[in-house]
């Protein structure tokens, strides 16, 4: 049974992310800084996933981060590594760290907009399996997904908070998601693998 937000447990929270900026390898972006992106709605569910005991529940919050993490790569001027995308999901999920440690609110109304937009991409993901399903093959796919990637809408500048009926779902998702995480060692892939270098050396 989890005990969720008490203020000592938040203050435990913070301590802990800002110890493992320190310690973690890769570069570390504070709460001071502001993303609104597809990898921050990636780390977003991650942090949830830690909670999930479901098989089915935690492949479906797995494929709901990979659809945010080919948005995300997508949209961006240059082509990047497996390797530079998980550093950045890190460090998206090290900023919600940081973040909810000085007010888990901000944090609630990441997810409620990360929610709110993968209803407005259910359109466009059905085009876009359509559009995969008709190129069996083709030589060109990967251009052509890249392109309907990049043409999805970016994440809507919509805010909420505790009057949005939704609200006590992504505070409960949130909270419950940051204890598991905290309780297993706020570990990401990225820093598993980097802890795993390390170790062979």
């Amino acid at each position: 049974m989890f005990i969720l937000c008490p203020k000592n447990w938040l203050i435990l929270m913070k301590l802990k992310s800002l110890i493992l900026a320190l310690l973690l390898p890769g570069s570390y972006a504070s709460a001071n800084e502001s993303y609104n992106d597809g990898m921050l709605c990636a780390g977003t569910y991650y942090i949830f996933n830690s909670a999930v005991d479901d098989a089915k529940g935690s492949e479906m919050l797995g494929k709901l981060q990979m659809l945010f993490e080919d948005m995300f790569a997508a949209k961006q001027n240059k082509s990047l590594t497996n390797g530079e995308l998980s550093e950045i999901k890190h460090n998206r999920i090290m900023y919600l760290a940081d973040l909810y440690g000085q007010d888990p609110n901000k944090v609630y109304n990441i997810e409620m907009k990360c929610n709110n937009w993968r209803e407005e991409l259910i359109p466009h993901i059905v085009k876009l399996q359509s559009m995969v399903e008709a190129m069996d093959g083709n030589a060109n796919a990967g251009l052509k997904i890249k392109k309907a990637f990049r043409s999805f809408p970016d994440m809507p500048l919509k805010n909420f908070n505790s009057n949005n009926a939704r609200w006590a779902e992504a505070q409960y998702m949130m909270d419950i998601g940051f204890a598991v995480w905290l309780e297993n060692g706020m570990n990401t892939p990225y820093s598993m693998k980097q802890q795993m270098y390390e170790a062979l050396e």
